[in-house]
């Protein structure tokens, strides 16, 4: 598996990522949003990971949600 791109959305907005079409693989040595202030109250964060597998590139919506 390698990951190709990763991108961070609020509110339905991406706020940190690569809005081009995915072309090359970025792992194993990508990263992730790292400069971001916590969310607001009322904002809802999202990790968003394209990957491809068996030549096959998926995507993958992760809600953020803060632990208790």
């Amino acid at each position: 598996m390698y990951v190709l791109k990763t991108q961070y959305w609020v509110n339905g907005k991406m706020e940190v990522g690569d809005k081009k079409p995915v072309k090359e693989r970025v792992s194993p040595d990508t990263g992730f949003v790292d400069d971001v202030g916590a969310p607001k109250k009322g904002e809802h964060p999202e990790a968003v990971i394209y990957w491809e597998e068996d030549n096959k590139v998926h995507k993958e919506v992760i809600k953020l949600k803060k632990q208790k």
